[in-house]
């Protein structure tokens, strides 16, 4: 990794390798000398960019976030022009969430990480309360918009939905991880039968 150019881009390739560092290790295990090491940089050009181990950590943890989170806008744009919403291509968009490729696994490791470290945290627990809120309501405001087409049963209250969808997602992404890569497709597409057997 060369350290020319800017910092938050440095920054951000620092935290991605830490994340996936923290997908395949014990988090309390993890040094900065190892995150140096991946990074081919010494911890003196690390601690340029951070001031601890911790700090580095929480931005591996952001890095995951952010993923999430573009996962959660491709939902929304695949649902955005309200004359051409389609249910199938909300359930392409929800299934690419799913950890079915070695980035999307990778992806829900630090995130399966991050919960376990904000149970011990107060205030990382607070911030992640926050984004699932957060979360929560974008999710209402796509269900509402099926449900002006039709797509959704008028009588569902779209904030019970949204929470119970993430609660689908959340668990059956955390399973899916307990299978080999080649047995994930199908459970993924059972799942995705499954909400849509719920809110049809």
């Amino acid at each position: 990794m060369k350290y020319r150019g800017d910092h938050d881009q440095k920054r951000y390739e620092i935290a991605e390798i830490a994340a996936r560092l923290i997908a395949t290790n014990d988090i309390k295990g993890i040094t900065t000398q190892q995150i140096a090491d991946a990074c081919g940089a010494s911890k003196g050009k690390i601690f340029h960019y951070f001031k601890s181990k911790e700090e580095i950590i929480e931005a591996a943890f952001e890095w995951g976030n952010d993923k999430h989170i573009g996962h959660l806008q491709r939902l929304l744009d695949a649902s955005s022009d309200a004359d051409a919403v389609d249910m199938r291509a909300a359930e392409n968009a929800v299934i690419q969430i799913f950890p079915l490729t070695e980035e999307t696994d990778i992806e829900w490791r630090v995130k399966l990480n991050y919960w376990q470290y904000m149970l011990s945290d107060a205030k990382t627990y607070n911030i992640n309360y926050k984004r699932l809120k957060e979360s929560a309501r974008t999710v209402s405001a796509l269900i509402q918009r099926y449900q002006d087409k039709g797509l959704v049963r008028a009588d569902s209250d779209t904030e019970e939905i949204a929470w119970t969808l993430i609660d689908i997602v959340h668990g059956g992404c955390l399973n899916l991880l307990s299978l080999p890569m080649k047995e994930r497709r199908k459970r993924a597409n059972t799942l995705i039968a499954y909400v849509r057997s719920f809110i049809s």
